[in-house]
């Protein structure tokens, strides 16, 4: 036995990680401020490494910035969290270019003082990840810019060696465009050119001027599915529950008898308290997948199971576990 098993894939809600590539004077500031405005309906976070170029805007958005003077990984890092702890929805890094360079430096720093030149990436390398492991992991949506450059390369044509140019690519690590679900392009003449998506209907799509449309779009994508595991994690652990038995539908009703009494949520409205609830009705949600789309749909509730509200939350616990019960 080698304890894996594998389950159907099940499509789920998730936050965006996207990216805008051009160079300047192409708009990728108010592209993204304008993505931003049709994704969500609060305000963003940015995160200007632009010298507070961004606030320019501000008579046209409405956003909260944050500019940075250091550029190393862990400042962006620091960033987004702060972002996130803040209660933003969405997150724009502007730009995420700066802290390559500045990783760059770092690396070019070490080599004078490393033997092995190979070395003097070692610790580098390992905060870049970190940060990339960080826009992956992040719990709001992330929508970064990058600046582009020219790339060459060096081919051998007639026993000559040719340098030719290849086209653009993005001042970052060859491999972070792979982090994003989309990766758009941006003109001179402000148009937009997917060149990576993991949404079928975007895919090589040309889009002239992108904005809120787009922004529409993606968050219209974004919420189809099972509702997305919650980050924050019960306050023990839930084991799984076999199904098809009577022990299992006891099992099930002693443990939600016992989270309602540890977290009463009709006296104590907290956010902690209704944190533990979206958390074990995320859980139950993925035990019986069929019957909670039919208690949404009765309903008429958002597919986002985080905007319902309390009460609806409590009921849909309490609905769930006399399923369950009664296919005992």
């Amino acid at each position: 036995m080698t304890g894996f098993t594998f389950q159907p894939a099940v499509k789920t809600q998730a936050r965006l990680r996207m990216a805008i590539e051009g160079g300047p004077g192409t708009g990728k500031t108010f592209t993204a401020l304008r993505i931003a405005r049709g994704l969500v309906s609060s305000r963003p976070a940015l995160i200007d490494t632009e010298a507070g170029s961004a606030s320019k805007y501000a008579d046209l958005f409405q956003f909260d910035s944050l500019v940075l003077t250091s550029y190393e990984p862990d400042d962006y890092i620091r960033a987004i969290a702060a972002a996130e702890d803040a209660g933003y929805e969405l997150v724009i890094i502007d730009s995420l270019s700066h802290e390559w360079q500045a990783t760059l430096e770092t690396v070019d720093r070490l080599k004078q003082s490393e033997r092995n030149q190979f070395a003097a990436w070692r610790e580098p390398k390992r905060a870049h990840n970190k940060l990339v492991e960080k826009i992956l992991q992040s719990r709001v949506h992330v929508l970064a810019t990058m600046r582009t450059k020219v790339e060459y390369a060096v081919e051998n044509s007639g026993g000559r060696n040719e340098v030719k140019k290849l086209g653009m690519a993005p001042i970052q690590q060859d491999d972070v465009p792979y982090t994003f679900d989309v990766v758009m392009d941006i003109d001179l003449s402000h148009n937009g050119r997917i060149t990576k998506s993991r949404i079928a209907a975007l895919a090589d799509k040309s889009i002239e001027k992108p904005g809120e449309e787009l922004g529409k779009k993606l968050a219209a994508w974004l919420a189809e599915g099972a509702p997305a595991p919650v980050p924050t994690p019960p306050t023990e652990p839930v084991p799984p529950i076999s199904g098809g038995n009577a022990a299992s539908a006891v099992e099930l009703r002693a443990r939600a008898e016992r989270d309602r009494t540890a977290v009463p949520l009709a006296s104590t409205p907290d956010a902690a308290a209704r944190q533990a609830l979206i958390t074990r009705c995320v859980h139950i949600w993925g035990k019986d997948v069929a019957t909670a789309q039919k208690f949404m749909q009765d309903r008429e509730l958002p597919k986002a199971i985080t905007g319902w509200p309390t009460e609806t939350l409590v009921e849909f616990e309490q609905h769930m576990t006399d399923a369950a019960l009664a296919k005992a």
